[in-house]
């Protein structure tokens, strides 16, 4: 299935007396602090098993004073610990002892030995090796600095752990040699065929870069892909990027710090931090949204109202999305006490990051070309109240009689994958057809398009494309030309 969202209107030929609205997820139940640590809470990932509906989360902590200390005590020693949970909103610790958890006085560590940073646990299903099948990044403690050169004469090193269980971990290879003092987000990017990580410099390069691999042994040189531009507020920096292949999209958790203006610190230690949404077409090439946050900071005194990590992004069974977040009451780099931190959970419409709706009362857009390869169409609308009108036209934008006018499908309703049934034709008939969809929104909300098939917007055949850095929809499945 091939997917249209509406970050922008590159896949659009025209709309007219539409506007686009930015989604907001809306927090849900309590936030969960660990009863263990005196942190709360740290970066975190969230898991959810659609085979075993098991809920898991993995935090990075500071370590116990005195415990689990394999490192000198000046490389800031970390924990990873997992919660576990049946809904993913209520929580409880992971009760592992003689169940694989490490040597402690707390029952749920998995990890020990991170010096900075945590990262999400990655389940790679295509791995043909079980043993590997849990993949995570930290930065470890690697020895003395012999020349005196790094950071307090020690060396810090990025390393790749794996596991077969994401409980018992074992160090399998080097990522890179020096430090990355971030979240670090994992993916498989399945148009490109290769891993991809975020990462970033060890203060104060505060920037996103990724760093690819084809097998998650050898990984290539990281490459810069966004950085503050001028319409960032002053002094704003990129503390991380935690993002997730989405329907052929790429989603991005922004952190930006706001840090503080005239700090005389270079390395710049304070300011707010909240969470902004990026996205791209490859995963490589990453866009901007509205300079507004996705998930802003709270109210005073609220969990959330000095710092918000957002770095997990998960699909629940009913396909709505649910969001978890690191929220602070401190600030970055404030001393005083602001409470526990703790983990919140976020909920947002399927393909909730965006849509389009009527400026006044309708409005309408046509779709660029595209080659039908199968029988469904679907919408992800919401009109409880009004109407979407979907009619076919050709690749000239004159329309079929059989899909358009009297004969046009109609939805009203609330909807995420509501299929497209028109009374005289059906979708099928228009298999390896160049066509446009145009779609009429009468006080509705229209949040994606989903289609078996491929765009064609070129007017020359386009042959072998492979090594280009195009979105995926622009490609038959097959590989095939793109014709006219």
């Amino acid at each position: 299935m091939q997917t249209i969202l509406f970050f922008d209107d590159w896949l659009m030929d025209s709309h007219q007396g539409l506007v686009r609205r930015w989604g907001r997820p809306v927090q849900i139940e309590t936030p969960y602090s660990d009863p263990y640590s005196p942190a709360g809470a740290g970066y975190t990932h969230v898991e959810y098993n659609r085979d075993t509906k098991q809920w898991r989360a993995w935090v990075r902590l500071p370590s116990p004073e005195g415990a689990y200390e394999i490192n000198p005590p000046d490389t800031g020693n970390g924990v990873v610990v997992m919660w576990v949970g049946e809904d993913g909103l209520t929580w409880r610790p992971w009760e592992g002892k003689g169940k694989g958890a490490q040597d402690g006085p707390w029952p749920h560590v998995v990890f020990t030995g991170s010096v900075a940073s945590g990262s999400q646990v990655f389940c790679d299903p295509a791995d043909d090796d079980p043993q590997r099948r849990y993949k995570m990044a930290s930065v470890i403690w690697a020895g003395r600095d012999p020349d005196g050169k790094r950071h307090l004469g020690q060396r810090y090193e990025l390393c790749l752990f794996t596991s077969p269980d994401g409980i018992a971990w074992r160090q399998e290879g080097r990522i890179h040699p020096l430090s990355s003092d971030t979240f670090h987000s994992f993916t498989y990017n399945p148009h490109r065929k290769h891993y991809q990580m975020t990462m970033r410099a060890n203060t104060p390069d505060r920037r996103i870069w990724i760093v690819r691999s084809k097998d998650m042994r050898l990984w290539e040189r990281p490459q810069l892909v966004l950085a503050p531009d001028p319409a960032d507020p002053p002094c704003v920096q990129f503390y991380g990027m935690p993002h997730f292949e989405y329907d052929g999209y790429y989603i991005g958790l922004l952190w930006l710090f706001h840090t503080q203006y005239g700090e005389p610190d270079p390395v710049k230690r304070q300011g707010t931090v909240d969470t902004h949404l990026v996205y791209s077409l490859n995963g490589l090439a990453w866009n901007r949204t509205v300079r507004e946050p996705f998930i802003p900071l709270s109210e005073p005194g609220e969990p959330g109202c000095g710092s918000v990590y957002a770095s997990s992004l998960v699909v629940l069974p009913d396909n709505h999305l649910r969001i978890y977040a690191q929220l602070s009451g401190k600030q970055h780099g404030e001393a005083a006490s602001g409470g526990k931190a703790s983990v919140g959970a976020y909920e947002l419409r399927k393909d909730g990051f965006a849509c389009l709706r009527p400026e006044g009362k309708y409005g309408e857009l046509v779709t660029r070309a595209i080659v039908p390869t199968g029988h469904l169409l679907t919408i992800n609308a919401r009109a409880p109240r009004g109407r979407v009108r979907v009619e076919i036209l050709d690749a000239s934008e004159n329309p079929l009689p059989e899909f358009s006018g009297e004969n046009a499908a109609c939805f009203t309703g609330d909807e995420t994958t509501w299929q497209a049934v028109w009374p005289q034709a059906v979708f099928a008939e228009l298999k390896g057809r160049r066509i446009k969809l145009r779609l009429r929104l009468d006080n509705a909300e229209l949040y994606a398009i989903r289609f078996e098939g491929y765009f064609a917007y070129s007017h020359t055949a386009l042959g072998n494309l492979e090594g280009t850095e195009l979105g995926p929809t622009l490609l038959p499945a097959d590989g095939g030309e793109i014709f006219v």
